[in-house]
């Protein structure tokens, strides 16, 4: 019996990456939440007492700093942004699928395989673009997304 090694290869390099790539991500914030409450932490020892903290916290960059510091450094980022990357993904999936598919259906293609790895990409980047409407319509019903958020010249870039 022989086993063909190319797909668990394949399944488990890509499980690696995904691995790998979640703990790089999560080491990153951890190191910029230590760094940030390192650098909050000097600059309120930077102050000889409450009075002068007060003062402070009275203009416009303690009234900043107070709200860096009450916001979360792991906030979820913008909705717009999360969709917009979705419907990306789901496009480049959903083109690449159609384009083997049809290689596949008018017989361009030498591998009889691509007409299944262009219907499974086809159906993941159909399942990419209902996410990101779904996620959308959901971002509006709870407040995520404003009306006037909807309009692309009302997005300050970030």
């Amino acid at each position: 019996m022989r086993i063909d090694w190319l797909p668990i290869v394949a399944v488990l390099g890509a499980f690696a990456v995904a691995m790998f790539t979640t703990w790089v991500r999560h080491r990153t914030r951890d190191n910029k939440i230590k760094l940030q409450s390192e650098v909050y932490k000097q600059l309120i020892d930077k102050f000889g007492s409450g009075e002068e903290f007060a003062r402070f916290a009275e203009t416009a960059a303690g009234k900043d700093l107070l709200q860096q510091l009450a916001s979360r450094p792991d906030e979820p980022s913008n909705p717009h942004r999360n969709i917009l990357r979705s419907i990306k993904v789901g496009l480049i999936l959903t083109l690449m699928g159609t384009a083997l598919f049809v290689m596949w259906i008018t017989g361009a293609g030498t591998d009889p395989d691509e007409g299944t790895g262009g219907v499974v990409l086809l159906g993941i980047g159909i399942a990419f673009l209902i996410g990101a409407a779904l996620s959308y319509h959901l971002s509006k019903k709870w407040g995520l997304i404003k009306d006037e958020d909807s309009n692309p010249a009302n997005q300050v870039r970030g």
